[in-house]
């Protein structure tokens, strides 16, 4: 059988959940198939990661609001397309999947479109968000393109954004590195006489941390002992440290910045909390928390039900529920036994049907059906 040649195509202006998956499935699809990848980044990356793992960049600066810039970085894209005869052309992230369309109608690469967040709710859609919405259905409907959906509340919801068939669009869900973060939760002592409570994930309104900071002045105010500790940098940081102050809990609580190993962070908590309120896909954090072994409070947006199952791994609560969220760590503060039995359960869940390998196995069967000319649909 003939090597399938993949573009991977990504922005390398920041380091997200979707660049996190690009990683995996590079490091990855090799190892279970003879598929050729590579991976351009939109943009220098100043991730070391993904600077180390790129075939190729294109300038870009970000403004994909801008014809210009949008017209002349996929005609660049389309050249780099052509000039390394590349077979399929895969695409992450809403300024990649417009930019890889465009570049897709002046060659014969076949195109994918990942999926890695929901739309934005509650918010009124902007004019030029609705362009971006129209164009790209119309190009990827040209283009015979399908999706990739990270879960299936993804898959549900941006098909009813784009006017998508669902059988043009295929859940493939989100897996970890397994061996980076799984450990024996049946064994998980107490980190010490307070709980030790962590997070992570970028520090931005849409991951909705000024409702834990908010939690913990609950917490205070119920006479429990805890410490709060977030990796993650963001524009929030100034204004959720001075929430802290505000509410008397600073001392409670420490941002961590930037986390080079998480399964360290991990490995030094009791307790993980996810408190995003919108856009998420199927978040990798909570695949990562319950990998290692720690019971998971998580607002339900997105697919974070299709991994973490309330009452057995954790909780799930409202999005913006303070309240609820202090509630759910008294809970597992109060009983060790509940928090080691959560801990086990989403440990093993995870280990069943959230590895990498799976993901990059459902991914390439995706591969080979677009090649054979089959319905995506049968995927996943």
């Amino acid at each position: 059988m003939p090597v399938v040649r993949v573009l991977h195509v990504i922005s390398g202006l920041f380091y997200g959940g979707g660049q996190r998956v690009v990683l995996d499935l590079l490091n990855t699809i090799p190892e279970v198939s003879q598929v050729s990848v590579g991976l351009c980044t939109l943009g220098e990356p100043e991730n070391p990661e993904l600077k180390a793992e790129k075939t190729h960049s294109i300038h870009y600066q970000g403004s994909y609001n801008d014809p210009r810039v949008l017209l002349q970085t996929a005609r660049e894209l389309s050249r780099h397309l052509k000039s390394e005869d590349w077979e399929i052309l895969h695409t992450h992230g809403l300024d990649a999947d417009l930019i890889g369309a465009i570049a897709a109608v002046r060659s014969s690469v076949q195109h994918i479109c990942h999926l890695h967040i929901t739309p934005p709710v509650g918010k009124r859609e902007s004019w030029k968000a609705r362009v971006r919405r129209i164009l790209l259905r119309k190009l990827t409907m040209r283009n015979h393109a399908c999706y990739i959906a990270v879960s299936d509340a993804v898959r549900e919801s941006m098909s009813a954004y784009y006017g998508l068939p669902l059988d043009r669009v295929v859940t493939v869900r989100n897996g970890i590195n397994l061996e980076r973060y799984l450990t024996d939760s049946t064994t998980r002592p107490r980190m010490s006489r307070k709980l030790v409570i962590s997070a992570a994930g970028r520090l931005v309104p849409m991951k909705g941390y000024e409702h834990l900071i908010d939690a913990a002045a609950i917490l205070s105010s119920q006479q429990v002992e805890y410490e709060i500790r977030i990796a993650g940098t963001g524009s929030l940081l100034t204004s959720l440290e001075e929430k802290a102050k505000h509410l008397g809990v600073s001392d409670r609580v420490t941002f961590y910045g930037h986390v080079s190993e998480m399964g360290s962070f991990y490995e030094q908590a009791d307790v993980f909390v996810f408190p995003s309120v919108s856009t998420e896909g199927l978040p990798l954090s909570v695949l990562e928390a319950m990998a290692a072994g720690l019971p998971v409070v998580a607002t339900d947006v997105g697919g974070t039900r299709e991994a973490l199952r309330n009452g057995v791994d954790g909780f799930l609560i409202s999005p913006g529920n303070a309240e609820e969220l202090a509630t759910s760590i008294v809970r597992l503060y109060e009983s060790d036994d509940l928090r080691l039995q959560m801990g086990t359960s989403g440990r093993d869940r995870i280990q069943n049907e959230f590895s990498r390998e799976r993901m990059a196995e459902d991914v390439v069967s995706v591969y080979q059906r677009m090649t054979a000319g089959e319905s995506v649909a049968a995927v996943g």
